[in-house]
């Protein structure tokens, strides 16, 4: 008999199922709260759940908890792995969730936090709610306490929403700041009673009645300063950043290459005039830090001489004349028409190639190392390669595969190599199944040993942890295996050949006059990528061994590659 791991409530040590009291009832357990500094924290709501579970007669068997917003359930790891589990009753062992009140399940809308729990009652689980009266209630009474809850739990959060952001508008309006890490070459500070300012390390979250003000960093300023003086010097961004870059000057937000986005960034910011603008944006949905819609200029607050200035007025003028109409960092269109969008890789840098069409010359665009485009031959001096080359052999190398497997006997017989490939490759599931029955096994040794009175021995408890996180990986291991025994029936291949020989009979003619998305997909079925070597001038194709079209080959996607192709002929060019 298997045993699984569970811990008590009380006590916190772990016990077997099989010494479990046969009167007590399994339960999942479900925490959550939204900052580190909540006084009902975690760990309180665990004391009192438990507490709540030993008096009433329930056994947590297993716990799941989250540091996020009750509005945001994208975010909340641990509630979506509680809905995942619950919904599968191979894997759930309890039919309970117990929770500390309606607030801490979600605060949601009402509409869907009471989706979220009509969810797991489908699934036959019920939610059980430790600390709020009425609500576990049957009929209508204990219906109407939980819509009511769940109503004041969405409406407090809307209310707790305006009041945070009118107070901030306020500290805005003072000319305090009231935004987290500020531009380059500031830095935030407290202001003290005396009136002297010190300055907060980086991440220091300030306290409730300290008073936050920006105060300039020495060094940072210096550079902020010939950054301008450059740009309105007619020194474009490239060699302002080949510059920085080659001086070994830490970039803002990491210390890594300076790029003409940094530096776009930092030329068109009235911070370094000392004007503050607060309010510009706002998030689109309270509680969800996504999707920010721009307010109207009407609304914003402008505060000018709210930070030390780091450039004069007359400066900072000056380039933003020099702007004249562009428009930089406004994004790439998704829809570009290059063939190997996204498909070239330096093998120098590691970055992606783009695609710069020419204007002078007789070929109309090259590929070229993105790190070179953004910051300059000082953190790459790579290649840049001819589209229409590179474009041709890709093309010639797809129509030769076409022709090679347009063939239902020969792609049959190439698809199941692969799969004969893949389960020589991997562990049986014999012996993946052998594997998991002894770790239950040594799960089991090491538990008894903790329950008869073993808690000093904290390598034990060590192992233990280990072990539990082996048995999670083995199992997800025989479940796939079991899938892909289930996948591959000479049904599917035969459906998947099918679906394999329709789509490259229409390749050809997408290929010839599709639209660039369409003959973008075609090449993404055959080519996996293409790395340009800096030292030997050259490129080098890897493509997929079968094409990967649809669904139905998640079988061959990870393990159908070719050794890397002879390598072109070096007719690449220096940047």
């Amino acid at each position: 008999m298997r045993s699984r791991l569970c811990w008590c409530a009380t006590t916190g040590r772990p016990v077997s199922e099989t010494k479990q009291r046969h009167d007590m009832i399994p339960a999942y357990a479900l925490y959550r709260r939204s900052r580190a500094h909540q006084d009902l924290s975690i760990e309180e709501q665990r004391q009192e759940i438990g507490r709540w579970a030993t008096q009433h007669g329930y056994e947590i068997v297993q716990e799941f908890a989250d540091d996020r917003s009750g509005l945001d359930t994208s975010r909340r790891r641990g509630f979506l792995a509680l809905l995942d589990l619950c919904s599968d009753s191979r894997r759930r062992v309890a039919d309970v969730v117990l929770v500390y009140d309606v607030s801490r399940f979600s605060r949601l809308e009402p509409d869907e936090a009471a989706f979220h729990e009509f969810t797991l009652r489908q699934a036959g689980v019920r939610v059980m709610y430790t600390h709020e009266p009425g609500a576990n209630e049957e009929g209508i009474t204990g219906h109407l306490m939980k819509s009511l809850k769940r109503v004041m739990a969405y409406d407090y959060s809307l209310k707790l929403s305006q009041v945070v952001t009118r107070g901030l508008r306020a500290h805005a309006e003072r000319g305090l700041w009231v935004g987290g890490q500020p531009a380059y070459g500031l830095r935030r500070g407290v202001r003290q009673p005396d009136g002297s300012v010190l300055v907060l390390p980086s991440g220091r979250w300030k306290a409730k009645t300290e008073t936050v003000v920006l105060v300039t960093d020495p060094f940072e300023a210096v550079i902020v300063t010939e950054i301008y003086r450059s740009y309105v010097a007619d020194k474009g961004l490239v060699a302002i950043a080949t510059m920085l870059n080659s001086r070994g000057i830490p970039a803002p937000r990491g210390g890594g290459a300076w790029t003409k986005g940094t530096l776009w960034t930092i030329l068109r910011n009235p911070l370094y005039k000392g004007t503050v603008i607060y309010g510009k944006a706002r998030y689109s949905e309270i509680g969800k830090r996504r999707g920010k819609a721009r307010r109207p200029e009407s609304d914003w607050i402008v505060i000018e001489d709210a930070v030390p200035s780091i450039i004069h007025v007359e400066l900072w003028m000056a380039a933003q004349a020099k702007h004249g109409t562009r428009k930089f960092g406004v994004g790439r269109p998704w829809h570009r028409p290059y063939l190997l969008s996204g498909l070239v890789v330096c093998d120098h840098c590691g970055k992606r190639f783009r695609a710069h069409k020419q204007t002078r010359g007789r070929i109309p665009a090259y590929y070229v190392c993105g790190s070179y485009v953004a910051s300059g031959a000082g953190v790459c001096d790579g290649l840049r390669v001819p589209t229409p080359f590179l474009d041709a052999a890709v093309l010639d190398g797809i129509q030769k595969r076409i022709e090679k497997v347009l063939n239902r006997e020969t792609l049959t017989i190439r698809l199941q190599e692969l799969l004969r490939a893949e389960d020589r490759h991997g562990p049986s599931r014999e012996s993946l199944e052998a594997r998991l029955e002894e770790t239950d096994q040594k799960i089991e040794r090491l538990v008894d040993a903790l329950a008869s009175g073993g808690d000093s021995l904290r390598s034990v408890r060590t192992r233990l942890a280990e072990l539990e996180l082996e048995r999670r990986s083995l199992e997800a291991e025989v479940a796939q295996t079991r899938r892909l025994i289930v996948d591959r029936t000479p049904h599917d291949i035969e459906v998947t050949v099918n679906a394999l020989i329709d789509a490259l009979q229409r390749f050809p003619e997408v290929l010839a006059a599709g639209e660039p998305e369409e003959r973008k997909a075609v090449v993404r079925a055959f080519l996996q990528e293409i790395r340009i070597e800096k030292t030997t001038r050259q490129a080098i194709l890897r493509w997929h061994r079968l094409p990967r079209v649809g669904e139905s080959l998640k079988l061959v996607e990870l393990r159908g590659l070719e050794p890397l192709t002879p390598r072109l002929p070096a007719l690449c060019s220096p940047n």
